[in-house]
């Protein structure tokens, strides 16, 4: 069973140039929050509400270092750092209660009547051994395990579940890495009444294999996830499953755009975006024309992904830039590609999906791949100006994986 851990840090292969990158920007990143092991070890993507709050968890660490919960009470440094959960040990048979070790691209936060909660997912550990869906308040106090999936690929609904979506009914969208009857992965869906639907790939992994993390929905209620390999040229799909249960495949990946990696958001006109661990930014149109956007030429690993309301795509690479460390990079709806800046000292290794505060802050996280001489041991939470950058709609946000409404 792949870890989306590991997939995270996987070099990306050299490839062509389409476009040409303007200046780096002399806005620097900053430093947020730097976690100790103790208080969480390599976050995953984080949420950033509208009083400025910051949400997420950690894969690793915590009391029992398994993962944990966490919330840090402005964006501002420093902040109130509170861990709301440390996820409990697992045995000798990947059993605990709740879950273990919180996918990376797995939290969302949903704001209803009944008050604000907190919804993951843990990719091992429950009553089973195949990871949970669980839900928190905001406070902590209060943790319920709403999903428990199975351990082997016998079972229908999967294992090992990685990224999720919501919408405004509260219904959960997601993906896991494996299981299912034929080993391959499940797309599923959790109605808030607790009820589980799900589909599955094909067995002869014509339609893909492996779940690469992230969902987007769109406002009909129809699911995009990719798959990190199968498909006609070995290189990964892209899928959808629309509201009535139907599985179609969409597009086989090759060349610069095999493997995508993690993120897929989609904007209003229903343009799929993403990366490739082949070193592509590419995108998808509704009417399926698929176009690769720009392909990264040094070796560079493209991870987060960001759309604000404007068209502009923000992203970024594991390694590169000036330190080989990571760097920050644009896209604007007109094709012009920017370097805005470059990781250096002691953040290394961002990963995983961007968020804003919708006043022109992008913030995101590090995997802590700065080497033997860094600080960075266990990972950072970091912030970067871009300007004013006015915040997407409802039903956008919940496409750029933020899962906020209201």
């Amino acid at each position: 069973m792949k870890s989306l851990l590991s997939a995270g840090v996987a070099l990306a292969l050299a490839a062509v140039p389409v476009l040409v990158a303007a200046p780096v920007s002399a806005t620097t990143i900053t430093t947020v929050h730097r976690f100790n092991g103790t208080n969480g070890s390599l976050p995953g993507k984080i949420v950033v509400t509208g009083d400025g709050s910051i949400y997420g968890a950690t894969y690793a660490g915590g009391e029992n270092g398994t993962g944990t919960i966490f919330s840090l009470d402005s964006a501002d440094a420093p902040g109130t750092f509170t861990t709301l959960y440390s996820f409990d040990a697992v045995g000798n048979d990947n059993i605990n209660a709740g879950g273990a070790n919180p996918a990376s691209l797995g939290l969302v936060v949903h704001d209803t009547d009944d008050g604000f909660r907190i919804i993951g997912a843990a990719e091992s550990g429950g009553a089973n051994g195949g990871g949970t869906l669980f839900s928190i308040s905001r406070t902590g106090r209060s943790f319920t395990t709403l999903h428990d999936f199975a351990a082997n690929d016998s079972e229908t609904d999967g294992s090992l579940p990685l990224g999720l979506i919501i919408d405004a009914s509260g219904r959960l969208y997601g993906a896991t890495d494996t299981g299912g009857n034929n080993g391959n992965g499940t797309l599923f869906s959790l109605v808030p009444d607790g009820a589980v639907m799900y589909a599955q790939l094909a067995a002869d992994s014509s339609q893909g294999r492996l779940f690469s993390g992230a969902v987007a929905l769109d406002p009909a209620g129809t699911v995009f996830a990719t798959t990190v390999s199968g498909g006609a040229d070995g290189g990964g799909t892209l899928v959808s499953l629309s509201g009535n249960g139907t599985l179609a495949k969409l597009h086989d990946f090759s060349g610069a755009a095999a493997n995508p990696n993690f993120n897929i958001v989609l904007d209003s006109a229903g343009t799929l975006f993403g990366v490739s661990q082949g070193g592509a930014v590419w995108s998808r149109t509704s009417a399926g024309v698929f176009t690769t956007l720009h392909t990264f030429t040094d070796g560079e690993n493209p991870s987060g992904l960001y759309l604000d309301s404007q068209g502009t795509l923000y992203g970024t690479t594991v390694n590169g830039g000036t330190s080989n460390q990571g760097t920050l990079w644009s896209r604007t709806s007109s094709g012009v590609f920017r370097t805005l800046a470059s990781f250096t000292g002691d953040l290394a290794g961002p990963a995983w999906g961007l968020a804003s505060d919708g006043a022109g802050r992008l913030f995101g996280v590090t995997l802590s791949l700065c080497g033997m001489n860094c600080t960075d041991e266990h990972g950072s939470i970091w912030s970067y100006q871009t300007g004013v950058v006015p915040e997407p709609g409802t039903w956008a946000m919940l496409i750029a994986g933020f899962g906020l409404t209201g």
